[in-house]
């Protein structure tokens, strides 16, 4: 499912991708979650991902934070935020997430409380039934 999720997020085009990541941003950033969060964690998206630049403008008052190399380091960095903005390749109805192959994000929510998560993904990465 992940190579099919892979090619479907390559298939998207530039302008579309554009467009989603206004539109991203312009939802996360009407959330009360997020008007309350002083401090967020977000990742850097890749080409075939919803850019979050649009977020990052808009979270001016806030204090952003991205993914360090130390793992010892990073867990103690994501219970310290108000928000975790999360990448996937594909999520199910029940939230339940595929990543993008590498384990980083399956070890980092292990240690956090899942309330401050918010998974993005365009509508066709949402599935009945993530294995």
């Amino acid at each position: 499912m992940r190579r099919i999720l892979n090619e479907q997020c390559r298939q998207v085009s530039a302008a579309q991708r554009e467009l989603a990541g206004k539109l991203l941003a312009e939802n996360i950033s009407g959330l009360e979650e997020f008007s309350r969060a002083k401090k967020i964690l977000l990742f850097s998206s890749l080409p075939s991902e919803i850019p979050l630049s649009y977020l990052i403008r808009r979270s001016r008052k806030k204090q952003i934070f991205f993914p360090q190399p130390s793992w010892r380091r990073q867990k103690i960095l994501a219970k310290d935020m108000d928000l975790i903005i999360v990448p996937a390749r594909g999520y199910d109805i029940r939230g339940n997430r595929l990543g993008r192959g590498g384990g980083f994000y399956d070890r980092l929510l292990k240690s956090i409380d899942h309330k401050k998560c918010l998974g993005v993904a365009y509508s066709f990465q949402v599935r009945p039934k993530i294995p």
